[in-house]
């Protein structure tokens, strides 16, 4: 049943008990003022019948008074009117009495009847004693009482209905109103605490209209703060949970009630090994007492501890963790628990171990190592690097490597390191740069491209030396290796390598070259009479006369000895090589002047020529040779081709 529904009810209830009370007392009232008027017209009735019959009896006959009896009861209230004698017999008698009808005396029962009955008892001389039985019509009183009845039971059912109307009306008026409020209360009830009534909407309950809206406002700000709390709590707890450190919580005794899971994965324990342990389980011996001493005094003054602690896992392994304990205080600021924060920093350790490690061999690295970002900016350098290039760290970093070109290289070769670099990430090889001094030197420089876990590049690092030496030892060697150490010319192996590319060149080209073969006339003489070093001298001198007669175009060679060797290439014509004989024949002729000494030489010359004397290198140098000799018997200072 609906609230409304009870109401109604409840108020119908009311207003029935009510009036049905108020109905009873107005008939009692009712009820008792007609009995006293029955009461009344039966005194006034007695004692009228009590004097008139008396005195009429007295002085008339029994005809006269049934006669009389009769008008008495026509014009009299009274129903009937019975006399009977002393034996009981009726003497006279009219009404409507002849027992058709119950006969009462109590008041209390008039109104349930129609007519009041009364017995009268009269003396008389004459006649003796006589009883008169009467009755008093009562129909108008019960007719009177049954329409009052009527009436007020037809008021009562108005008012009431009347009153249930009123109230259905009310609550119709009402309806809203409440059904306002009480789709406000449903919302708060279900949660939602950020409805609020208008006025409007309320009329009459304006006030519990606040009252619901000052509710809701007080219940929105403590679901606010209870959900921020909340909010801030599981954040927290989450933050705990899946923190990348080992977290656990003591009581303020020491023991163990709470770890995180990266705890139980450092340490390797279980969370049931380690609930109720004090963290001594952790200890490895390896740490200072004094150390522990501290810690304690520190916590227990509800200060911060702050370090590093050598501890042993599970398995008996050491691990180094960074660690914070404070204290937790309650609000009257005692210490509750204690809360620590450990992080492994063994690794770190070992790569800090390793760094200083890579930092000493940096600082004392013979080459030169230079780190640049991904924009070519110079971010770090080492000492060798000053020894090499001249520029102190200050003056190069952030400064680009272009600062260093020499402009031995294009843009080409950068292109091309620069390729290979993000290929292969590694580039090796020869390069020409130039010192702060403007000097150019060549380096021998390795380039790494330094990328991240995923790949990405993330910045160049470089070695390099100086290989100034390392190429002038080269160059030595490989002169040693190709070159007459006196004269500085081509020798014999040298000579026969680039001859037979030149003879290679030519076939290609269907030209000709002449190959000349000299052998000084008069040389040992010169080193009998002036010795070695006055030969070597002359030796030199000879091959500057030779360089500079022929073309750069052409190749000379000291076979040994006093002995040369010229291929001329590009030579079409015989007379080309009868000029250039003669030429050179000429030039050694002249006197050579040594430590004040002038020596007169001369030279033989043999000549071969590609193709018709041969096509081998071997076979062309045989052949002059040959030549040769024949000039130098045929009288010296002179030359002779292969082919005469």
């Amino acid at each position: 049943m609906k609230y409304r529904t009870k109401l109604l009810v409840g108020a119908f209830l009311i207003s029935s008990i009510l009036m049905a009370l108020i109905s009873h007392l107005s008939l009692s009232h009712q009820k008792t003022a007609l009995t006293q008027e029955i009461q009344l017209k039966d005194q006034m009735v007695g004692q009228f019948l009590e004097r008139y019959l008396l005195s009429t009896m007295a002085v008339s006959a029994l005809g006269d008074l049934d006669e009389m009896i009769e008008q008495l009861v026509e014009l009299t209230p009274v129903a009937y009117i019975h006399v009977y004698d002393e034996s009981d017999n009726l003497i006279v008698g009219h009404g409507r009495h002849n027992n058709t009808h119950t006969h009462f005396t109590d008041y209390s029962f008039v109104f349930g009847h129609s007519i009041y009955d009364k017995v009268l008892h009269l003396k008389q001389d004459s006649l003796g004693e006589m009883e008169v039985h009467y009755g008093i019509e009562s129909e108008y009183q019960k007719g009177l009482l049954a329409d009052s009845r009527f009436q007020l039971y037809l008021t009562v059912i108005l008012s009431v209905a009347l009153m249930m109307f009123a109230a259905y009306f009310s609550l119709r008026v009402y309806r809203n109103e409440l059904k306002v409020i009480r789709s406000a209360l449903s919302r708060i009830a279900n949660g939602d605490f950020t409805h609020r009534v208008s006025d409007r909407e309320c009329g009459e309950l304006v006030l519990m209209a606040k009252a619901v809206n000052a509710m809701s406002e007080s219940l929105e700000i403590s679901q606010e703060i209870y959900k921020s709390e909340h909010l801030r709590l599981k954040e927290l707890s989450l933050a705990v949970e899946n923190s990348p450190v080992s977290v656990f919580m003591t009581d303020s005794s020491g023991r163990i009630i709470y770890v995180n899971p990266i705890f139980l994965v450092t340490t390797g324990y279980q969370e049931e090994e380690v609930l109720g342990q004090k963290p001594s389980i952790l200890s490895s011996g390896e740490n200072d007492q004094e150390d522990y001493a501290e810690l304690w005094k520190t916590i227990k003054a509800g200060q911060v501890w702050r370090g590093e602690l050598i501890n042993r896992r599970k398995d008996g392994s050491l691990f180094c963790d960074k660690t914070i304990i404070a204290p937790v205080k309650d609000e009257g600021q005692a210490v509750t628990h204690y809360i620590a924060v450990k992080e492994d920093i063994t690794e770190y350790k070992q790569v800090e171990k390793r760094l200083r490690a890579t930092q000493s061999v940096f600082e004392a690295a013979s080459e030169a190592i230079m780190v640049t970002d991904l924009n070519g900016s110079i971010t770090m350098v080492n000492p060798a690097f000053y020894e090499i290039t001249g520029y102190e760290e200050h003056e190069i970093l952030g400064q680009n490597p272009k600062v260093f070109s020499s402009g031995h290289h294009d843009d080409e070769f950068y292109r091309q390191m620069y390729q290979v670099l993000l290929r292969e990430n590694r580039w090796e090889g020869e390069i020409w740069n130039r010192r702060k001094s403007g000097e150019v030197y060549p380096q021998w420089q390795t380039i790494s491209l330094i990328r991240d876990e995923e790949g990405d590049p993330l910045e160049y690092v470089a070695l390099f030396s100086d290989i100034t030496k390392r190429k002038a030892e080269e160059d030595e060697i490989r002169f040693r290796a190709n070159y007459d150490p006196l004269t500085g010319l081509a020798n014999r192996s040298l000579f026969y390598e680039q001859f037979d590319q030149i003879l290679k060149q030519a076939k290609r080209h269907n030209q000709g070259v002449a190959l000349l073969y000299l052998d000084l006339d008069g040389f040992k003489a010169v080193n009998d009479q002036y010795g070695h070093y006055i030969g070597d001298c002359v030796l030199q001198a000879v091959a500057q006369i030779l360089q500079s007669t022929v073309r750069d175009s052409d190749t000379i060679c000291r076979m040994g000895g006093d002995e040369f060797v010229i291929s001329l290439s590009q030579v079409a014509k015989v007379k080309t090589m009868h000029a250039v004989a003669d030429k050179i024949i000429q030039a050694i002729s002249k006197p050579i002047a040594v430590d004040n000494h002038e020596i007169n030489i001369g030279t033989s010359i043999g000549i071969s020529y590609y193709p018709f004397d041969g096509t081998r290198p071997d076979e062309l140098i045989s052949l002059a040779d040959a030549a040769m000799y024949k000039a130098k018997n045929g009288g010296k200072n002179r030359y002779k081709f292969a082919a005469s």
